[in-house]
């Protein structure tokens, strides 16, 4: 019996935004002059967040002191990871939580804003 070598599995690495893109799409998103989205596009972009990973944070997910980190514990294959949350994804998130007033810790990050979409799916993002 021959034994046949299993070729290894390739890795596509994702795809980013180049930084044009990148600074038109927050650019277009700044002049909304929503919190919440401001939030959720820094989140996503600076953090590298997908957008699942996004939905299912809870406020208790991310850190706002200084050094503050940015825990997914519903990632993709239900994987846990730690990612850093800059300066500016900190202060963006403290600005639209503070509209938000008294929000408890368990609560969702981002609170959809589409009264027919179901708060579980991604679809409150788009």
């Amino acid at each position: 019996m021959r034994v046949v070598k299993r070729t290894p599995i390739l890795q596509r690495t994702p795809k980013s935004l180049e930084r044009n893109e990148r600074n038109r799409l927050l650019q277009l998103v700044d002049q909304r002059r929503n919190p919440r989205d401001i939030a959720i596009v820094a989140v996503l972009l600076y953090c590298g967040l997908q957008v699942g990973e996004l939905v299912a944070l809870n406020v208790k997910d991310i850190e706002l002191k200084r050094g503050g980190l940015v825990y997914v514990n519903r990632g993709k294959g239900d994987k846990e990871r730690v990612v850093p949350a800059t300066s500016e994804v900190r202060s963006l998130v403290q600005e639209y939580l503070s509209q938000r007033g008294d929000v408890p810790l368990n609560d969702p990050l981002f609170v959809y804003t589409c009264p027919k979409v179901n708060p579980d799916r991604r679809d409150g993002l788009r």
